[in-house]
């Protein structure tokens, strides 16, 4: 609380944002810092911009986060499909869970954006075609990566254990971007037609939660948009070197 009025006081700062996905997680802390944030009355606004778990949210807890400052909560759905969502993912999360928060986040005037995967094992047009009912539902701003097995998870144990990756790519240190499929993982054509189409159905369902969407106007919507238009693969490293080199060269 003392940073925060600080901060406030000395600068006149009064957006703040909190990258802790863990937040919610133990609630009675959770509860005590918007309590106190609330009781200073500073008239700040706060983004949860790293994907809080829905399973520690509920109308409540979305109230007091409102009461305290809470413009706009990013959540991490991952699939519209129950089985890739809780058997291959490990969410634990039901798609009435689903709607319980979004419903809340509705009735507070909490703007609301979401994440979702692509490729998880026994993908299928069909369960994709899940992940976009559930959008017609959902009407928020959506950020689409591919899964990614990192090592030390469930998930990279099964691509090992059937041969679909190698480890030589961690061992050499190669980066993992959640925005590119995974060499010899992934198909990649199909992957990007499959987040094309999602961004379409995006535009269509959630045109207006988008444009209001503090996050609209920056490079990555901008590499996004261009994805969707021009449905073509855009290196996004390549395209932030040139970008950084011709406007910010060191």
């Amino acid at each position: 609380m003392e940073e925060i009025t600080y901060l406030v006081d000395r600068y006149n700062i009064r957006q703040f944002s909190v990258e802790d996905d863990n937040f919610s997680f133990d609630r009675e802390r959770a509860c005590t810092i918007l309590e106190g944030v609330a009781a200073l009355d500073k008239g700040i606004s706060i983004c949860y911009s790293n994907g809080l778990s829905l399973r520690t949210l509920d109308r409540e807890l979305v109230g007091l986060m409102k009461k305290a400052g809470a413009r706009e909560i990013h959540v991490s759905i991952e699939s519209g499909n129950e089985y890739i969502r809780n058997k291959v993912y490990g969410k634990a999360i039901s798609t009435e869970k689903i709607y319980e928060v979004y419903d809340a986040c509705k009735y507070h005037d909490i703007s609301i954006s979401v994440n979702y995967m692509i490729g998880a094992p026994n993908e299928s047009d069909e369960t994709i075609g899940d992940t976009i009912n559930m959008m017609k539902r959902i009407h928020a701003p959506v950020y689409v990566n591919f899964t990614t097995p990192f090592k030390g998870t469930k998930l990279y144990d099964y691509f090992m254990q059937r041969g679909l990756i190698d480890e030589k790519v961690y061992q050499e240190g190669v980066a993992i971007d959640l925005r590119t499929p995974v060499e010899g993982l992934h198909d990649s054509k199909k992957m990007f037609a499959w987040r094309r189409k999602i961004g379409l159905y995006n535009l269509l369902y959630s045109w207006k939660e988008i444009l209001v969407s503090s996050g609209l106007v920056n490079i990555n919507s901008f590499v996004r948009f261009l994805q969707v238009i021009l449905r073509k693969r855009i290196n996004v490293r390549t395209f932030y070197a040139e970008i950084s080199n011709k406007y910010m060269p060191l």
